[in-house]
């Protein structure tokens, strides 16, 4: 799943921002969710996911600050893997 969210994120930032330079962008990481649901919190392959999307981010961060391009980023998450233990 890694290798994935790697291409589409130097999709986004080798190609997508450079050469159509969209007002607007959406990118959708299916990491950590995908491991931590598979594995569990803490499990190798989560804090692998984690490491991952933490570098493509920051991939991100560098592509659009090297741009020069005022730029707005927002990071979200559906739900953090929250423990809930009642209503």
């Amino acid at each position: 799943v890694n290798a994935a969210n790697g291409w589409l994120n130097t999709v986004l930032t080798d190609y997508v921002l450079p050469e159509i330079a969209p007002d607007v962008a959406i990118m959708w990481q299916c990491e950590p969710d995908a491991s931590q649901h598979a594995c569990g919190l803490g499990a190798p392959e989560a804090l692998d996911a984690i490491r991952g999307l933490d570098a493509r981010l920051g991939r991100l961060l560098a592509t659009v600050e090297a741009s020069r391009v005022p730029t707005t980023i927002v990071v979200a998450s559906d739900h953090g893997h929250s423990t809930v233990t009642g209503m």
